[in-house]
This record gives structure tokens, sequence and C-alpha cells, in this order.
């Protein structure tokens, strides 16, 4: 968790949370905003605390801190996956909302993608005399590229800080692949038959009815191999079983993936690494 109070509190960053973190935060919210003029704090990534093993307990103490400054504190909360944060938000009603502390505390906000303006702002945020900070024509192409993803953006400008010699399209793919690395996606790639890989890289490329006569003849189209009857089934049905995978396979004929960043990611992927060789892997 990192907790920041305007230039007032050094950052405090752990590898996880527990209540001490929560002391911390109460503490630096202390004096944090007035009724005319609230304190507004970020919580990122908050659904992490869903799958935390103290994580119910941590949210309730939570809630308790941040009620009681409801009158002086603005809270936004953000997330790469919506659907896992929804899973603390959204009241469940067949638990009886015991295990949802945080459930109908907020309401959902949908921002419009960002515009150029946003790579103004992290231009002037890096402030750097580096010609290709000021490129601004191919920093809107890669922001393009990449659906106006701001966490990429991030990174990419952090990355071109570091490496004065790298073009915008050498960092944009170095900052792609380490993304990767270090959410672990390259290793469920790695580990990951052909079959799985082309059925992830159809649902990331928007595929709908993947499971029907579309879906099959886009799976032949990138493989070179037409799928069995139950090949994009059986791949889908085994997302369902893998770890920290950000894949909802509620409907099974429309698969989602609830982390745009993993959706650039796997758009990013070589497609020569989605061929089957015809005669040894066709599900």
């Amino acid at each position: 968790m990192e907790i920041e109070r305007t230039a007032k509190l050094e950052p405090i960053k752990s590898q996880s949370i527990d209540m001490s973190e929560l002391d911390l935060l109460e503490e630096a919210l202390v004096g944090f905003g007035t009724k005319r003029k609230p304190g507004f704090l970020h919580l990122d990534e908050f659904k992490v605390l869903g799958d935390h093993q103290a994580g119910k307990e941590i949210l309730a103490r939570l809630r308790q801190i941040l009620e009681t400054r409801a009158s002086t504190l603005r809270v936004v909360f953000t997330v790469s996956s919506v659907d896992k944060l929804n899973l603390i938000f959204i009241e469940d009603n067949a638990h009886k909302n015991y295990e949802r502390p945080f459930a109908n505390f907020a309401s959902n906000v949908h921002w419009e993608p960002f515009d150029i303006g946003f790579l103004k702002h992290l231009r002037n945020v890096f402030k750097n005399k580096k010609k290709k900070l000021h490129d601004l024509e191919h920093l809107v192409e890669f922001f393009d590229s990449v659906e106006r993803n701001p966490e990429i953006m991030r990174w990419l400008f952090s990355s071109l800080m570091l490496n004065a010699d790298q073009s915008i399209s050498e960092a944009g793919n170095a900052v792609i692949n380490e993304m990767g690395s270090n959410h672990g996606w390259d290793i469920i790639w790695e580990n990951s038959s052909p079959i799985r890989r082309i059925v992830l890289y159809m649902i990331a490329d928007g595929q709908v009815n993947i499971t029907g006569v579309s879906g099959k003849a886009r799976y032949k189209e990138l493989s070179g191999v037409v799928p069995r009857q139950n090949t994009i089934l059986n791949a889908i049905a085994s997302f369902r079983k893998t770890e920290n995978l950000p894949v909802e396979c509620v409907k099974k004929e429309n698969p989602k993936i609830t982390d745009h960043t993993f959706r650039i990611w796997l758009l990013w992927r070589n497609l020569n690494e989605l061929r089957i060789e015809r005669g040894k892997v066709n599900g």
C-alpha cells in the first residue's frame, strides 16, 4: 500500500497490507481536509483487498476509518479489473452483506478515454528537455495504438526518462513486454498450449460468438487448422481454473478480458506464436 499526503507525508510502501498500515493511514488523515475544503484520497488497485487473506477484516476497518471522516474526505477507488472491484462494492444478498463491508459505499463513475491533454500533463510531470518527450505526433500515435491506456503511457514516460537512446516505438515495445513480466502474464502465455493462446488472442481481439461459426473461422485463420468441435469450449473452461488470469467466462460464447492492460498486452503478441503445425495439435 502507498500513502502520500501532498508532500507532507513521505510515501510508505510494502509488499503486503496489514492492520498496522491502516494505523498509519488513520494517523495521516488526522486534520486532513475540512468541510469547506475536503481532502482527496486515492486508493489504487483496491481489488487486492478482496483477495487478501485478511481482506474482510481490513475492509471493515478501512470503511470505519473513512466513514468517520465522510464530511471532510472524498475517496476515489481505481482498479485495473472492474469486475473484481464490483465484488467488493456490490451488495451480496446471498451472504447478507456481512462479507462485503464496502457494499453500497461508493458509486460507479464512467470516465471518457483520456485525450492529448493527458499526454501534455505527463510531459509536464516528467519535465524533461529530451526531444522525444516533446514529440507529440509519435506520442499520440503510440497512445492510440494502446487504446489510450493511461497505465501504459505512464510506464512509457518513465522508460523514456531512463533510456535516452530509445525511440518511442522501442520504448513502447519494451514497456509492454515488461508489464507482462511484472504481472506474470508472460509465464501464463509460455505455459499455455497453442490452442489457449489462440482463444485468448481472439477474446482480446473482440471476437463475437467465439464458439460459433465466425469464431471457428477466425480460429482457422489464426492457427492454420480447423478446430474440432469442443476445442474452443475446452480452452475457455481451462481459463476458469487458471489463477491470475483476468478473463471472465460467465457467457461461454462471449468471454471477456477484464483487465484492459492485459488485453493490450495480448494484442501485441507475435501472431506467428499462434500458428499450429498441421497434424500435431488441432484440439
